[in-house]
């Protein structure tokens, strides 16, 4: 099997804090590179584009000067084109994570009995009611408090509780709606319990986070595409402080014990071990520059999804194309159900990016 390594970093990490307005989206991936080119591709990207003086390349500065991402068109068609790099990761939009929370709270079967067993696959229904609660800021004010505070109280679910409830009925969901009528105290503090169990009874906050969930998911992905591609990879990830155990879980879960077949559920991927990952370590930005590389797609990615939100600003003929080129390979390797990035949104978001990215791609294709 051919030996490949896959590095990862991330952007826009506010832990907890769902809410915060000035980076309303996650990202988090990198890139998958074979072993047996990683000495040439590091030793070019460091002579090209590091420079004598600068210890690292941070997204945050780097596109602070290179806003038309001229010099990252460079570095990215270096690494698609002459070192077949693949890029893989996820954009997720806070809001609409936040909301789907809510509805894994209040519309689980174990803690809400008025629903069947059937609501607890990953369906289409979520995923519009998740959107639809995503719009309400008062419903995600509330529940933002029970992620964000350690000491919670059956007060503090219940609040959330009646103002979910009311803004179903009014905004035209009856139906899932009454499907909230009822709950009692016993059900509340189930869910309440729920949230303890990924805290540590509220030390340890990251067990809320984006993190583990997006890792899984992202870890998912390149488990598909390194079976199809009959290769083992082993994952280098940027230092995080505080989520040790969150590794250390999906390594005894996951890596190199199941040989599974992945399993397709409403056009979703299922899928339990990935045989093909080997294991998974930390390492510091600064002494792997394929970790910087990891840095500046998730960079580039937050940084021009800020388009979504200004329809007048005008898109560089490099940012088009290599958003063209993310479409064109997720397009084609979903066809295999493999996902090499995933987007988890509000329809308007969505929307936006196909407004800002497809129109203008035809412009210049």
């Amino acid at each position: 099997m051919e030996k490949q390594t896959f590095y990862i970093d991330e952007c826009g990490n506010t832990g907890s804090n769902f809410l915060d307005r000035a980076q309303p989206f996650y990202i988090y991936g990198g890139w998958l590179l074979k072993d047996e080119l990683y000495v040439n591709c590091q030793k070019e990207l460091t002579d090209k584009f590091l420079g004598k003086q600068a210890k690292e390349l941070k997204a945050k500065k780097f596109f602070y000067y290179d806003k038309d991402c001229r010099k990252y068109s460079e570095i990215f068609w270096t690494l698609i084109n002459k070192y077949k790099a693949v890029p893989i990761f996820q954009i997720v939009e806070k809001k609409y994570m936040l909301g789907a929370k809510i509805v894994e709270t209040f519309f689980d079967p174990e803690y809400n009995h008025n629903l069947d067993k059937g609501y607890t696959y990953p369906g289409q229904w979520k995923i519009d009611l998740a959107c639809k609660i995503a719009k309400c800021e008062d419903v995600l004010g509330e529940f933002s408090k029970i992620i964000t505070y350690k000491n919670n109280t059956l007060a503090q679910i219940k609040s959330v509780y009646v103002v979910l409830k009311d803004y179903l009925y009014k905004c035209g969901e009856k139906e899932n709606a009454l499907l909230l009528e009822n709950l009692c105290d016993e059900q509340f503090k189930e869910m309440l319990d729920e949230f303890d169990v990924m805290t540590n009874i509220g030390a340890n906050r990251s067990g809320l986070s984006l993190v583990l969930p997006m890792l899984n998911e992202l870890l998912k992905n390149v488990e598909l595409y390194a079976g199809g591609a009959d290769s083992t990879v082993f994952v280098v990830h940027d230092e995080l402080r505080g989520y040790d155990n969150i590794f250390g879980l999906l390594e005894n879960i996951h890596f190199d014990q199941y040989k599974t077949e992945p399993e397709i559920v409403e056009d979703r991927v299922m899928l339990i071990g990935y045989p093909h990952i080997t294991g998974i370590r930390k390492e510091k930005s600064e002494v792997d520059i394929m970790i910087q590389m990891a840095d500046l797609l998730c960079g580039f990615i937050h940084y021009t999804l800020g388009y979504s939100y200004n329809k007048k600003q005008v898109l560089s003929e490099n940012i088009i194309k290599i958003w063209k080129y993310l479409i064109d390979l997720h397009d084609n390797y979903a066809q295999k159900y493999i996902f090499l990035w995933n987007l988890y949104s509000t329809s308007v978001i969505l929307d936006r990016l196909k407004e800002m990215f497809f129109m203008y791609a035809k412009d210049i294709i």
